[in-house]
């Protein structure tokens, strides 16, 4: 209703009426622009009293009971309205955030700041937010976030926490390349979050946890903590310490020894998990699959698997506090359907998930077959086609190869992108550096064969008893390499 195409571009307010007796109403509103609940609208308070009085007739005044408190409509004479209510509810919140603007221009001292958490009501909730994979490379394995809910503080308390967040500074690139990634936590309206994932398309539902108020209390002022500028940063690694692990590392540290994970190992190496997000994006996995080194496919360790959003989420039905469950399927809420599928990409059945496989096994065939036809020509015969196209095919192999086996190299020994290191990948990249290597070179020879032999070690070796998967997309690419790098003998040294 609130997005439906009828009332596009801007979208329309959604009133939920209830009458409660005679004269008596209780009214939700959700806005536009606001994009969340709003605690009371006169607007909808008087076209909610005038619509009832419009069906059910009666006296000509209606008490409209809203999460903010209660509101009066009157309407006497036929041309006016007149809409009334306590104002201690308004004067409470005009104070509370005039303290947070002076709070936020230094005005005043941490105190105010750290009241915030212990002021929560019995209302005051904690939820887990998940997110659908986005189309983007960054957002394909989803997001998590955590939210704080009280409906009974004035304003409302709707914050969510974002562990997620990066900075482009200056030296943003140096750092990434060094594997010096630092993220930070930070806090934002509820409203905002929400409508980033509505902008996007994607799908966005939230887990309540089942929290006691002392223990909401504690996480929120886990997180407030967390939240100060000495606090907020943190070293990311992708499958050790995401915006999803630090869920758990939130929970150990405010609930303490009552919060147990209960997280059983699945058997599935840190690869596995991430398989169903990248096999829509045949190409992402094939470079994922070439980048990553031996220690993705180590078996993950129980909630290893919770730096994937949606595994966390699962993991989180089976924790407890103090015994009890933190949460259940009933405690589930969708918050935004996704647009078409929660995973993004080419779906299973479709034939561009096997691109890179048939371009990799077709770049094989054709420089074998390159490599036959130049085998047929002799010193006597006249210019060789054929063998033309495979010393241009050849090149430009053994060029990509070795740019990305320098690149891999580098990523292990520059780099502290750990799971990038003792990449077996290596064994047939690399070694296509021989092809810069002078003709005149006396051991050119030698390094060549030394080079085949390396790689075809890898083909023997990979499908299964090398400690790191490998694809047929990758193995067709070696088989590539070591068609291009070894000599054609007898009638033609390819330089």
């Amino acid at each position: 209703m609130r997005y439906s195409d009828m009332y596009s571009p801007d979208g329309s307010n959604v009133n939920a009426v209830l009458v409660r007796g005679v004269g008596e109403i209780s009214l939700r509103t959700y806005e536009r622009g606001v994009e969340a609940e709003t605690k009371a609208c006169g607007t909808g308070a008087v076209a909610a009293a005038l619509t009832d009085f419009s069906i059910n007739a009666g006296d000509k005044e209606r008490k409209v009971k809203m999460e903010g408190g209660d509101l009066f409509v009157e309407f006497d004479k036929p041309d006016e309205v007149w809409l009334s209510g306590k104002a201690s509810e308004m004067r409470r919140g005009v104070m509370k955030i005039l303290g947070l603007l002076l709070l936020g221009m230094g005005l005043l001292q941490a105190p105010l700041q750290a009241q915030w958490f212990d002021n929560l009501s019995d209302e005051a909730v904690v939820s887990v937010l998940t997110g659908s994979p986005g189309a983007d490379t960054y957002s394909a394995f989803g997001h998590t976030a955590i939210r704080i809910y009280d409906p009974s503080e004035v304003p409302v308390v709707d914050w969510v926490f974002n562990y997620g967040t990066f900075s482009f500074s200056d030296d943003f690139y140096m750092k990434f390349l060094k594997g010096h990634l630092d993220y930070t936590l930070t806090a934002a309206p509820f409203h905002m979050f929400n409508k980033s994932y509505l902008d996007e398309g994607r799908g966005l539902f939230e887990q309540i946890l089942r929290l006691s108020t002392d223990e909401v209390r504690s996480v929120a002022k886990y997180l407030s903590w967390n939240l100060q500028e000495e606090n907020a940063g943190y070293r990311y690694e992708f499958f050790r310490d995401n915006c999803a692990s630090r869920v758990i590392v939130v929970l150990e540290n405010a609930l303490g020894e009552g919060f147990q994970t209960n997280c059983i190992a699945d058997g599935r190496t840190f690869r596995d998990g991430l398989d169903p997000y990248i096999d829509g994006s045949p190409w992402t996995a094939f470079g994922m699959d070439f980048v990553l080194g031996s220690r993705a496919d180590n078996v993950m360790p129980p909630c290893g698997s919770a730096y994937i959003p949606d595994d966390l989420s699962k993991a989180l039905l089976s924790m407890t506090v103090n015994g009890e469950p933190l949460t259940s399927e009933a405690d589930k809420i969708d918050l935004l359907i996704v647009e078409g599928a929660w995973l993004s990409g080419a779906p299973p059945e479709s034939v561009a998930r096997l691109v890179p496989t048939i371009v990799m096994v077709l770049l094989a065939l054709i420089i074998a077959f390159l490599r036959f036809k130049s085998r047929t020509s002799t010193p006597q015969s006249s210019p060789n086609v054929n063998f033309k196209l495979f010393k241009i095919a050849r090149s430009v192999v053994l060029i990509v190869a070795s740019a990305l086996g320098v690149m891999l190299l580098v990523m292990w020994t520059l780099t502290d992108h750990t799971d990038t290191w003792a990449n077996c990948n290596l064994l047939w990249s690399l070694p296509a550096l021989v092809y810069f290597v002078p003709t005149k070179f006396k051991m050119k020879a030698t390094m060549t064969y030394v080079s085949v032999v390396l790689i075809a070690t890898y083909l023997l070796l990979s499908p299964g008893i090398l400690p790191q998967f490998t694809s047929i997309s990758l193995w067709g690419a070696a088989i590539s390499v070591i068609l291009a790098l070894t000599p054609i003998k007898p009638f033609i040294n390819v330089r």
